[in-house]
């Protein structure tokens, strides 16, 4: 190694082996998110998939439809295409949503929306 060629009382050898440490701890970085890319570590699980874009789609339909039908397919780690069919018992009228690309993470913040939302109405009914 380099630093072992330079007294270790110089200060430019301490930079040149802090220098070294952090390509190190850099180099070791970018290994685990192309590990973790290429592999699917932090990837959701298709159930959790499966159960978000059904939370997501019945969010969108709003309480005046029913949400009949509907399938998904996990694109990417960051996309979502869905496609679905929601009915409204009352009138018969049909919303048809198909092959819609959206990210994961929108999918993600929309219940996360709706769970703030519900839990802001539920305390105004408890008041």
């Amino acid at each position: 190694m380099i630093f072992l060629f330079i007294k270790s009382d110089d200060v430019v050898a301490k930079l040149l082996n802090i220098r070294i440490a952090l390509a190190i701890i850099g180099m070791s970085a970018l290994m685990v998110m192309i590990f973790s890319s290429v592999f699917g570590l932090f990837n959701p699980s298709d159930k959790e998939v499966s159960t978000s874009t059904e939370n997501y789609i019945e969010i969108q339909l709003g309480k005046e439809y029913q949400l009949k039908s509907w399938e998904y397919e996990y694109i990417t780690p960051d996309d979502v295409e869905i496609s679905y069919i929601g009915v409204n018992e009352k009138n018969g009228k049909r919303i048809e949503v198909m092959e819609k690309r959206i990210p994961f993470s929108e999918v993600k913040e929309v219940i996360s929306k709706d769970k703030t939302k519900r839990r802001l109405e539920s305390k105004i009914e408890d008041n």
